[in-house]
């Protein structure tokens, strides 16, 4: 290439796309790539560039004769050799996918088998132990049942029964509230049920003396009970006679003594 050549203007593209997805892959920082490589930045022009003091304007590079075909030919190649390129990255890529899928695949199949219950197998001596203790825990869980429901039973009883009422004996105050304020009110002492409602006398079921029915009067003199106006009168005439038959004997024996 001649001093005098002018730079292509894609010179370096395709490369400097492939460092830099290597260095995005690899994990490096834009910064770390400009302070070490500079970035490959493209310039329209190289004001530092100078041509070698031996150099002259007439002198001409070697492959400067050739044409433009070859020229076309060599960056065919290098596109080729980033297209391989990429191609390879991308098989990488798949392979890594197809790696990380299959031990993902293996961890879950593995959480798997752990977290399945294993099977249970004994012999048959084994398992006529545990049959035997399994009956003697049943019968010591019923009993223990039982004896919760008796506890439970006797506590239900004891909560059932009546707590006796204090009754106060004598005069009390008793505070009342009302819209005029507080008052205090003297309680005398409390009377038996028996003085404060005495229980109401059985009504007596009397009979006529005379008729033998039920009488609805008494006789104030005689204090026999009648029915009616006749035997009233007949109460009364017997009452006479009795009197006059007491009167006569008495009578009597007066005249005998005089």
């Amino acid at each position: 290439m001649v001093p005098t050549r002018s730079r292509r203007e894609n010179a370096g593209r395709n490369m400097q796309q492939l460092i830099q997805q290597q260095l995005n892959k690899e994990g490096d920082n834009d910064e770390f790539y400009s302070a070490i490589y500079g970035g490959f930045k493209e310039v329209d022009q190289d004001d530092d560039f100078e041509s070698p003091p031996h150099s002259s304007d007439d002198e001409v590079d070697s492959d400067f004769d050739q044409p433009e075909e070859e020229e076309n030919d060599e960056e065919g190649k290098e596109d080729g050799l980033i297209d391989e390129a990429e191609r390879a990255e991308r098989r990488q890529k798949r392979l890594r996918q197809k790696q990380m899928l299959e031990r993902d695949k293996n961890w879950a199949i593995a959480r798997i088998n752990k977290m399945s219950v294993p099977e249970n197998s004994c012999d048959p001596k084994t398992q006529r132990q545990r049959l035997e203790e399994a009956k003697k825990t049943a019968v010591q869980n019923i009993e223990s049942l039982k004896r919760f429901e008796q506890f439970e039973l006797e506590r239900k009883k004891r909560q059932q029964k009546a707590i006796p009422r204090q009754i106060l004996h004598g005069p009390r105050i008793k505070e009342m509230f009302t819209a005029d304020g507080k008052h205090l009110v003297l309680v005398p002492e409390l009377l038996p049920n028996e003085k404060l409602f005495p229980k109401p006398k059985k009504r007596e079921f009397r009979v006529c003396s005379v008729k033998g029915k039920s009488a609805r009067y008494m006789d104030p003199i005689t204090r026999l009970p009648y029915a009616d106006v006749k035997a009233f009168q007949t109460i009364r005439d017997a009452y006479r006679k009795f009197i006059v038959s007491e009167v006569e004997p008495a009578n009597d024996c007066k005249r005998m003594k005089m």
